[in-house]
């Protein structure tokens, strides 16, 4: 499943994230100014999220935070290919996006 933030020039400092799924997922964050499609963009950045936990709350990208110039998008996926195939179930992750 993919999702879109907003559609312009900005810096993402962190993430926090909560899989709830009893197996690891990934969250994937892509420069696009729209949903991402899977099996088909790259993403900039791929977060691991432990299985049935919050074991990556607080991802800090640091400072001056990673440039995203057309938006952020993300997609939250059961693979940590590459290129995602996989969605995972909705309803799975929990995340929050600190950004600028």
């Amino acid at each position: 499943k993919g999702f879109f933030a907003m559609a312009y020039l900005m810096s993402l400092f962190g993430v926090t994230a909560v899989n709830t799924n009893a197996a690891a997922r990934f969250l994937h964050i892509y420069d696009k100014a729209s949903a991402p499609t899977l099996n088909s963009d790259t993403p900039v950045v791929t977060i691991p999220l432990a299985a049935s936990s919050a074991a990556n709350q607080g991802i800090p990208l640091g400072m001056p935070g990673i440039a995203f110039t057309t938006g952020i998008a993300w997609a939250y996926t059961t693979d940590n290919a590459a290129v995602p195939v996989t969605a995972a179930t909705s309803g799975e992750l929990f995340a929050n996006f600190f950004y600028a």
